[in-house]
């Protein structure tokens, strides 16, 4: 930890980010996190996820951990209530600028996924990429969910005509480690230069296209202007550059020792990694300093 005290009883809500913090490199909760989770529910705090996926395509890890309070995920373009099965925040791009970004990245041989309210999107030129490493991934996930949780997922061929406008589109999210590095530099260049969204890193090898406004830092206050939460009461876990506004939100914040280098600087405490059980180490010395 970073020299900076705190203690126990401040904390009323945590809220985990999930790859690269509350999941190990194998994509699961260990058991002594889950411990320290419901130690903390046995203290009167509240426990949640903040998470840059959609709700709907993590459902086994929403009902391990349990929350009592929303969820914010797709980086609070979707803030979702597991109580009352119900989404409190919807937020999407406009019809216009998703047809602006969907053109800038069928013309730079783009692979990519596009996240609507309900629905994945895999959308690929099949002439020029067969295979999909990140497809692949998502495919699996999906057809490991029990059935009553599996998402629609489409596959759309990008050299064939298609309306995108169609759809309400929570957000893009780029494959740059399958595309040439001179496409997605292209992507980025003109991505940047509209007003209307940003992009963010959450995990090596790809990036987001979001609208600007949406984070999880918003998610959290749109929870905090609510009354679900206070964010002078809120501490939060996360490793990727999509975490920074959290930290800035929430009154303490702890990056994971596998974090990057600038969300190591931006937070308050720093614990071991992912994969080394840094949720249950932190709140284990937490417990015994306090």
């Amino acid at each position: 930890m970073k020299e900076k005290e705190i203690n126990i009883k401040e904390i009323k809500y945590v809220f985990f980010d999930l790859d690269g913090t509350l999941l190990n490199s194998e994509k699961k909760i260990s058991q002594l996190s889950l411990t320290t989770i419901n130690k903390l529910k046995t203290l009167g705090i509240e426990v949640s996820i903040a998470t840059g996926r959609p709700y709907y395509f993590v459902p086994n890890e929403i009902r391990i951990v349990d929350p009592k309070i929303p969820v914010v995920s797709c980086n609070s373009a979707l803030v979702y209530d597991p109580v009352k099965n119900k989404v409190i925040s919807v937020s999407h791009i406009t019809n216009k600028l998703t047809k602006e970004i969907y053109d800038v990245l069928i013309k730079n041989n783009g692979v990519f996924l596009i996240y609507t309210i309900d629905k994945i999107l895999m959308c690929k030129d099949e002439k020029k990429h067969h295979e999909s490493k990140w497809f692949n991934i998502i495919n699996n996930i999906n057809n490991n969910l029990d059935q009553k949780d599996q998402v629609e997922i489409i596959s759309i061929d990008t050299s064939e005509l298609f309306d995108i406008t169609k759809y309400n589109v929570i957000k893009f999210l780029i494959i740059y480690s399958e595309i040439p590095k001179e496409n997605y530099c292209s992507i980025e260049n003109k991505i940047n230069k509209m007003d209307e969204v940003y992009i963010v890193r959450s995990q090596n090898e790809v990036f987001d296209i979001m609208p600007k406004g949406l984070t999880k830092g918003d998610g959290l206050q749109i929870l905090h202007n609510k009354g679900i939460i206070d964010l002078e009461k809120t501490l939060v876990f996360g490793d990727a550059e999509n975490d920074l506004s959290m930290f800035q939100k929430a009154k303490w914040s702890v990056a994971m020792g596998n974090a990057q280098e600038k969300v190591k600087e931006s937070a308050i405490f720093i614990t071991d990694s992912n994969n080394n059980e840094g949720i249950y180490n932190f709140f284990n010395k937490l417990f015994e300093n306090n």
